[in-house]
């Protein structure tokens, strides 16, 4: 399944990667939060609290987010974090209408983020989880790269005019 998001050049993203939601500076704070959430459901002894544990008590960064990234993966698996990156389904003959939604999401969001050189439009192929994410975005598991497509030819090229006029 091909899908489309906003990805700036600063990173790549591979299978593994995830989205989070906006407020948060980083992945790790996001993945905190959904982790220490679910600290609550688990007795004193249950695997999950002595992990926690350690983890909290971590030596160094590392190793703190090497257990922070376990207990997500063991124990929570969606929340703050998606199991996979925030995107558009980027049909045949539905193109303009991704590309809509993509421009719509970013408008509201990140408004600078759709006319700057920092970003590109990437076309990619998916797997998709079958949720959506907290703006009402899709969410889906990358797994292949098809094209990179810089931000402004990308959406005149599917726009039309008509709605162009209308923002």
């Amino acid at each position: 399944m091909k899908f489309i998001r906003l990805q700036s050049k600063k990173y790549e993203i591979n299978q593994n990667s995830k989205s989070f939601e906006w407020s948060f500076p980083n992945l790790y704070a996001a993945m905190y939060e959904d982790v220490s959430a679910a600290s609550e459901r688990f007795g004193e002894n249950h695997p999950f609290t002595k992990k926690y544990e350690e983890m909290l008590f971590a030596e160094d960064q590392e190793t703190e987010r090497r257990l922070l990234e376990e207990l997500w993966e063991e124990y929570v698996r969606w929340g703050m974090v998606l199991p996979g990156v925030s995107c558009y389904r980027f049909d045949e003959g539905k193109e303009e209408e991704a590309a809509r939604k993509l421009y719509e999401y970013f408008a509201k969001r990140d408004p600078e983020a759709l006319n700057s050189d920092d970003y590109y439009v990437l076309v990619f192929e998916g797997r998709e989880c079958f949720s959506k994410g907290h703006n009402g975005e899709e969410v889906a598991v990358f797994e292949r790269e098809i094209a990179r497509i810089e931000t402004k030819e990308f959406f005149s090229r599917y726009l039309s005019e008509e709605w162009e006029d209308e923002e």
